[in-house]
């Protein structure tokens, strides 16, 4: 649980800090080699690239992206 909140909490903090982020949601699963985490964002303020650049410095390099995933979904209504 403490990774759960701590590390969770970090990775929030660190991306919205951008100014480019909607939401972001850590699907925290205990025991696991990784995680998944889920990024509502601008792609006109900011790249994937630039998020994965903020997530490998937070925390001193605690967390390293393995896979990016973008989901077109349109336009939010």
């Amino acid at each position: 649980m403490v990774c759960k909140m701590g590390c969770g909490g970090a990775i929030r903090k660190e991306l919205k800090s951008t100014g480019s982020i909607e939401s972001v949601s850590v699907d925290f699963v205990d025991g696991a080699k990784a995680q998944n985490i889920n990024v509502r964002y601008d792609s006109t303020q900011i790249t994937i690239a630039e998020m994965q650049a903020v997530l490998e410095k937070t925390n001193d390099g605690q967390f390293q992206v393995l896979t990016t995933c973008p989901l077109d979904e349109g336009p939010h209504k």
